[in-house]
């Protein structure tokens, strides 16, 4: 790993693991991992628009915005200390004509005219169990777009076992690379109901799947 914006992530990401923001990973291996929220089955468009489902401090959106230069990014998460050193992260590394940081919470959002069915894909790291991260997630899609997740042992089972009709959606997709294993939910035809994503607390009352 020769380029040198890597060393100025790794500077502005210190101060994320200093109030336990992020872990201990190195950014080697923080890349690595981003990197594998593209499979080798499916490839982003020039201008693809893509949405970091609550980001953090920028992981893994900033490092796929690096590796993707021809895409723009919208890193959403609801924590404004977070935001801030995400806005340090991308600027440390030259993105900001096409890497926006965006404060505020994912069911807002989703119900946005500008945001909702308006983008390529969404990838997802820590944001939440499987049902929210659906929720939340997939009204941000628009048609074939593809939702890509991290995924444990247990929430793999619960996404191959979800039923996604009522977000018109499919899981389609998953594989594993040295750096983990990722699960792909495509958006297909049809309308999500106007009511979804709902809050927070009817998500967790009476989730999805």
């Amino acid at each position: 790993m020769t380029d040198s914006r890597y060393e100025e992530l790794a500077t502005v990401w210190a101060a994320a693991r200093a109030i336990g923001s992020l872990g201990s990973a190195t950014i080697e291996d923080l890349r690595e991992h981003a990197a594998g929220y593209i499979s080798p089955s499916f490839s982003l468009r020039p201008g693809a628009r893509c949405v970091d489902l609550g980001s953090g401090v920028g992981v893994p959106g900033v490092l796929l915005a690096m590796l993707h230069p021809e895409t723009a990014w919208r890193l959403l998460d609801a924590n404004e200390r977070r935001c801030e050193i995400a806005g340090r992260a991308v600027r440390a590394v030259g993105l900001d004509d096409r890497v926006d940081v965006v404060h505020g919470r994912a069911d807002d959002f989703a119900r946005e005219p500008l945001w909702r069915s308006a983008h390529d894909l969404v990838v997802a790291r820590l944001f939440g169990p499987p049902s929210e991260v659906a929720e939340c997630g997939i009204p941000l899609l628009a048609e074939q777009g593809s939702l890509v997740v991290s995924a444990s042992e247990d929430t793999t089972m619960a996404w191959l076992s979800a039923d996604l009709s009522p977000l018109a959606a499919a899981v389609i997709e998953q594989w594993e690379t040295n750096s983990g294993a990722y699960i792909r939910v495509q958006r297909t035809a049809g309308t999500i109901a106007d009511r979804l994503p709902r809050r927070q607390a009817a998500r967790r009352r009476d989730p999805l799947f």
